[in-house]
């Protein structure tokens, strides 16, 4: 059984600390059952949740969100996932925008008609 192991950089800064830190995390998480991959946010389109509660009503099979941007592709890779690593520069000592506006996008697994729970027991 392989792990998969999906590595997430939530710096507007793509190549920079936050992802060398991050490719080092998956370095060191791989081995031969343990697949990894990187993602980052960098210049993504990913929009606020506007807490239109689609996802609570009308979630179906393969659709999380109401909104199509960049999250639409990221759903199914979390999904897949069994350990997420979320790496953030610490600016003014909180996670970055991108990466709140990220983890808000994840309510479709939290409150969803269809993909609630859909993040339990994972690391």
């Amino acid at each position: 059984m392989t792990i998969n192991v999906l590595g997430i950089s939530g710096s507007p800064v793509k190549d920079g600390n936050t992802d060398a830190f991050l490719h080092e995390a998956l370095t060191a998480a791989a081995g031969p059952d343990v697949a990894a991959a990187f993602i980052s946010l960098a210049g993504k389109d990913i929009r606020d949740c506007t807490q239109c509660n689609w996802c609570v009503t009308k979630q179906v099979e393969g659709q999380y969100c109401s909104q199509d941007d960049y999250m639409t592709q990221l759903y199914p890779q979390l999904v897949k996932a069994d350990v997420i690593f979320l790496a953030t520069p610490a600016s003014f000592a909180r996670l970055s925008p991108m990466l709140a506006c990220f983890i808000d996008r994840l309510r479709c697994f939290y409150l969803g008609k269809k993909y609630s729970g859909a993040l339990a027991n994972k690391v």
